[in-house]
């Protein structure tokens, strides 16, 4: 059996649902696996959330994807062992999946995570500069630092309050 793209698979089962009540795919988080189970993230947005206004997807709208997803993964049966479902917005702190959602988001600050240390550190906190040609770059301490998407392991907006 050919293993599949869980992320890619929630997109195709959630984009009837999410076309009907205006709303994007954010990102889909499957940390499966293990002996007492995974969790299957999955969050939800506006489109003027997703381009990062204030407004953002409600309580109801997840419960009600959240019910409809549940009855298609349990009909589909494609994740292997138990899981606990989650539906939510991506909220304040919002990790970003692709290094195209980050665009929006410019002239934030965020903290990024790198699979392999540079410098000796893994962990960055930077106002982002730009987004394209597969690099993000945050100006960081007052140097601007260049990071290829491929070395990236994740990137969080960091709330201003």
């Amino acid at each position: 059996m050919a293993k599949i793209d869980i992320p890619s698979r929630i997109a195709e089962l959630a984009t009837s649902f999410l076309a009907a009540h205006d709303l994007v795919l954010w990102g889909v988080d499957a940390a499966l696996g293990g002996g007492r189970g995974g969790v299957l993230r999955i969050f939800i947005d506006t489109p003027a959330g997703a381009s990062g206004a204030a407004e953002s997807v409600t309580i109801d709208q997840c419960a009600e994807l959240s019910r409809q997803l549940s009855v298609t993964l349990d009909v589909e049966d494609f994740i292997r062992g138990s899981y606990r479902l989650e539906v939510s917005s991506p909220g304040l702190d919002r990790r970003f999946f692709s290094l195209e959602q980050v665009v929006p988001f410019l002239g934030r600050d965020m903290e990024l995570m790198l699979f392999e240390p540079r410098d000796g550190r893994k962990k960055f906190r930077g106002h982002a500069i730009t987004a394209d040609d597969g690099i993000l770059v945050l100006e960081v301490d007052g140097a601007r630092l260049h990071f290829p998407w491929a070395e990236v392991k994740s990137v969080r907006l960091v709330p201003n309050f």
